[in-house]
């Protein structure tokens, strides 16, 4: 995510889930409180809100489309019958595409693969992908591939039996990131010896 206070980090986003936003902004104070309004603006629709009556954090549920800047603002509102909205805080926040679908795959005799697809081209041509991979039980190591790769060929994985594969990726853009997306797979047998070919002789008499 990218994303931008006009009111001095007054108002901010805490938390990026898969479909909504968790916001926290500085407490709003008027003799009269009455709520905070969270507010998405959706150009030529309706804009996506959400009341919050308590408190300084609350759940938008509502996201931006990637690699475009959404206008956010929370708006504190009294009790009164008429001009309620006593103090309002602005943003903007560019949401980073998202990995799609990541799947390991392991076959006999062929090194072990890794795929995934995107939600969107990349924001700009030098984003990248950052990969971790390993197993559950152990430290997982990290690698950085281009942003438009959709694959990663892991020539010197070493497939252990039975232990579970691990693999987290998520895509990069300057200083922020998008949600990461997991695989995990248990590692059955991988053989990589040659198969025997056995042949029948036959006795003639």
């Amino acid at each position: 995510m990218v994303e931008n206070d006009t009111n001095k980090n007054t108002f901010r986003v805490i938390h990026e889930q898969t479909a909504a936003m968790a916001f926290e902004w500085n407490p709003m104070t008027h003799e009269n409180f009455g709520y905070v309004y969270l507010v998405q603006e959706v150009k030529y629709w309706t804009d996506t809100t959400a009341k919050v009556g308590e408190g300084n954090i609350g759940l938008l549920e509502a996201i931006g489309k990637p690699c475009e800047a959404s206008n956010y603002r929370a708006e504190g509102h009294s009790k009164n019958f008429f001009n309620s909205n006593f103090q309002t805080y602005h943003m903007t926040y560019k949401r980073v595409p998202r990995i799609q679908n990541v799947e390991s795959r392991w076959k006999p005799n062929v090194r072990p693969r890794l795929m995934w697809g995107k939600e969107s081209s990349a924001c700009e041509p030098t984003d990248s992908v950052i990969v971790f991979r390993g197993y559950s039980s152990e430290p997982l190591q990290m690698f950085i591939v281009s942003s438009d790769q959709v694959e990663y060929n892991m020539n010197d994985f070493k497939a252990t039996e039975g232990m579970e594969g691990v693999f987290i990726l998520f895509n990069k853009h300057g200083n922020h990131f998008s949600l990461p997306t997991m695989d995990k797979k248990q590692v059955g047998k991988v053989n990589n010896e040659r198969p025997t070919i056995r042949t029948k002789r036959e006795n003639n008499t």
